[in-house]
């Protein structure tokens, strides 16, 4: 995929915005990180309670794929 047609983020928007979606899911995060990268265009990490970063690991990963479906890192 070569990106055309996403529209394009600052990594501190799309940070917000995985954010939101992550509260909407009921995940109780301390921080969203989004950098580059050179296989997806973008990635996304989380830090949370060590007892429960597990248990978000794969919605976290479905709300950053649906994303990244839709937007590119400015």
């Amino acid at each position: 995929m070569n990106g055309k047609g996403k529209e394009k983020k600052p990594r501190r928007e799309l940070e917000a915005m995985i954010w939101d979606r992550c509260l909407e899911a009921g995940m109780n995060l301390q921080s969203v990180t989004v950098s580059s990268s050179k296989v997806y265009g973008w990635e996304a990490n989380y830090i949370a309670a060590t007892s429960i970063v597990t248990t978000y690991t794969a919605e976290f990963e479905r709300i950053v794929a649906e994303l990244r479906a839709s937007f590119d890192l400015a």
